[in-house]
């Protein structure tokens, strides 16, 4: 229930307003409140020693640490990639490089969905 006896009380256009107001209260607020205490809570004894660092963070930043970059840039990972029954010179690898040129954003990030498990790239670059 969103508010007590709340079950009982019929949907009407002059209480429409409140219904919203306690289920989106509901929905992201309390619905979440105890998963997301436990990852908080998880989240800083885990970073606990660092916590101060990890206040000088701007939010991109920690979401970055945390998930990795969103612009993977394709030309540096072309020169790192181990082909298995190919070589960085075969014709099949060359177009497969002007091809993925060719991608937008979104294509890239499915790419890398498909081949990694992840829409964003390492860290640190595509070297580590």
């Amino acid at each position: 229930e969103l508010k007590p006896g709340g079950a009982h009380i019929p949907l009407t256009i002059s209480n429409r307003a409140e219904y919203v107001m306690l289920y989106t209260s509901h929905l992201l607020g309390r619905s979440v409140e105890e998963p997301f205490c436990a990852l908080f809570d998880g989240f800083w004894a885990v970073c606990k020693p660092t916590r101060n660092l990890l206040r000088l963070l701007h939010p991109q930043e920690l979401e970055m640490l945390l998930c990795g970059v969103t612009d993977l840039d394709f030309e540096k990972l072309a020169p790192v990639t181990r082909y298995i029954g190919y070589s960085k010179d075969s014709q099949t690898v060359q177009h497969f490089w002007e091809v993925v040129a060719e991608w937008t954003v979104k294509q890239r990030e499915e790419f890398l969905a498909f081949c990694t498990g992840c829409r964003r790239g390492p860290t640190q670059g595509v070297k580590a």
